[in-house]
């Protein structure tokens, strides 16, 4: 006859950070930047999701603030290079988003506060050009092609953007774990109404919370058929996943008829 058990409270994996306030993360040393390191190292089973995600995770990772130019002298001070290249860490970018943008920057210029933040991050500690884009990326995309096509310096619009560059923008430190940054840069694109993430970024998470929550069953004890199943399973769900919230068509706002909740492996549409 079999026996079903239950991982305790008191067993349940505790994070780097468990008990100890943002500002004191610093305490977890060299810990922190272990490149394999997960949200669910950092802050154990409570990981926290939406903005209270990126809030925590700049709190953590933050390395300041600085103004970044679009252009700057390469590696022989004579050549200039672009300063900002897209993450690897992103998804591919949407030729028909970098158009649209492009068309409007021409058309209308682009205000830094109203297009969302840039949060980007240098590619190693020696914190040379050219910086990573965490977020912006269909935007600085967008400013570079507005810039080549503006060949004869003529368009007030995008010179103005040049000129002025980007103020004060927040970067992260250049070694933060690639699962961590990762995980940053989908969920800030949830709170947009640009690009966005699109369903592969969602199916590749729900397929990893899909095995772990095979790994869970299989460590519990716990099956299909055991009455606490289905809520355990909810819970789970909600518990990992920091996709939790409110996405709309991919590349456009949310409408009244086409709305998408995702609530990690288990989709759900209101179509």
């Amino acid at each position: 006859m079999s026996t079903t058990t239950f991982v305790s409270a008191e067993s349940k994996k505790k994070g780097l950070l468990q008990g100890l306030p943002p500002d004191q993360a610093h305490m977890a040393g060299t810990e922190l930047y272990k490149p394999e390191l997960t949200l669910e190292d950092l802050f154990g089973e409570d990981v926290p999701s939406g903005s209270a995600l990126l809030d925590q995770v700049l709190a953590v990772y933050g390395d300041g603030h600085i103004d970044v130019p679009w252009f700057a002298p390469g590696e022989n001070g004579k050549q200039m290079i672009r300063t900002i290249v897209r993450s690897p860490l992103s998804r591919e970018l949407q030729l028909s988003t970098v158009e649209a943008y492009k068309n409007r920057i021409l058309a209308e210029s682009i205000s830094q506060v109203a297009a969302g933040e840039p949060v980007f991050k240098f590619r190693s500690s020696a914190r040379q050009w050219p910086i990573e884009a965490g977020t912006w990326n269909h935007r600085v995309a967008a400013v570079y092609a507005a810039a080549e096509e503006d060949t004869e310096k003529a368009n007030h619009n995008i010179q103005t953007v040049l000129k002025r560059g980007l103020v004060s923008v927040k970067v992260v430190h250049p070694m933060i774990p690639p699962a961590i940054w990762r995980r940053f840069i989908i969920t800030h694109n949830l709170f947009h109404s640009g690009s966005g993430s699109n369903f592969l970024d969602y199916l590749e998470d729900s397929l990893r919370l899909e095995s772990e929550w095979e790994l869970t069953c299989s460590q519990t004890g716990l099956h299909s058929q055991s009455a606490a199943y289905r809520n355990a399973y909810r819970n789970f769900v909600l518990a990992k996943s920091c996709l939790v919230g409110r996405v709309g068509t991919y590349g456009h706002r949310p409408s009244e008829t086409q709305t998408h909740y995702y609530t990690g492996p288990l989709l759900m549409y209101d179509v």
